[in-house]
Order: structure tokens, then sequence, then C-alpha cells
């Protein structure tokens, strides 16, 4: 056996459990300055933090591993806010960053066919639960419309399922 398989925090007053991806928390916080590692409704993938939810939910992979540092941040201050109010709304739709190439990006690049590596963000919505299936937004921008017209076109059926290879 490699590696850990689950690391769970549970508080110790109340007995709720805080994460069961703490094993992801680790690996983007080695000094724990974040700790307990409550959930994020925004997460860097590249960091591998949250990412034990890409096979679980419908998740929107931002890829912004060949943009500059200002347009990441510009991405991740829009994204953070609709992350918030998706998880506020009882949403379980995960939100994701990625801010390189480290991490899972690689293979989400791979099995989406974006092999190439884009100065402009890229989004796709993974629904890996739903036997594989994704889509990939026209939008090079990222913007509080483009983001929310890509989740609502999907909600709406709108758009092109595409499958995993």
């Amino acid at each position: 056996m490699e590696g850990i398989p689950t690391f769970v925090v549970v508080d110790a007053a109340t007995g709720e459990t805080i994460t069961t991806d703490a094993v992801g928390s680790v690996s983007a916080d080695p000094k724990g300055e974040e700790f307990p590692w409550h959930p994020k409704a925004l997460n860097d993938m590249s960091s591998g933090s949250g990412v034990d939810k890409l096979n679980e939910e419908l998740c929107l992979c931002v890829l912004l591993d060949g943009c500059d540092k200002a347009s990441t941040a510009a991405a991740k201050a829009v994204l953070e806010p609709i992350a918030e109010a998706s998880v506020a709304g009882g949403s379980s739709t995960c939100f994701f960053y990625a801010s390189s190439g480290d991490g899972p990006v690689g293979q989400v690049r791979k099995l989406c066919g974006l092999s190439d590596v884009s100065p402009s963000p890229q989004m796709v919505l993974l629904d890996i639960p739903d036997n594989g299936g994704y889509y990939v937004s026209v939008a090079t921008e990222v913007s509080a419309e483009t983001v929310n017209a890509f989740l609502d076109a999907y909600k709406a059926g709108k758009l092109e399922r595409k499958q995993l290879s």
C-alpha cells in the first residue's frame, strides 16, 4: 500500500467531521496554516485541495495554468463569490481553478482533449458521476456573466455533452 488512503479530521468538541479530504489539505497546506482545513467553496486543483470531489460531484474547473498571475488572481476573485453562493444555496456543485499544471490538471486536460495549455482561461464542467460526461465552455474569459451563463446552460440542458476518453 502506498500513501495514506484517507485522512479525516474530526472536531474534538462536537465529534462532527470537518473534512474527509485532509490528505489533499496537507498537500496544499504542509505548514498547517489553515488547519483544521474546513472545506472551501473554491479550491486550487493544482495544489490537490478538494480533488476527492472530482469523481463524486459535478465540478466546474477553470484551467488557468497558462495564464499570468494577474489573470489568475482576477479569475479567482470572480469565482469565489459564485462558489460561495452555490454552497450557501445548497448546491453540491464543486468549484476549482488550476493555478498551475500541477496535481490532476494534466490528467483533466488529457481526458477532456484540452492538451494545449492556453494563455486564456478554459472552463470545463466535469460530470464524472454521469458516466464520465463533461462540457467545455467557449468563453475565453472568466467573468460572473460567462461563469453563470455556462452553469445556467448546463442546468437547462443546452450544452453538448462529451465523453471522457
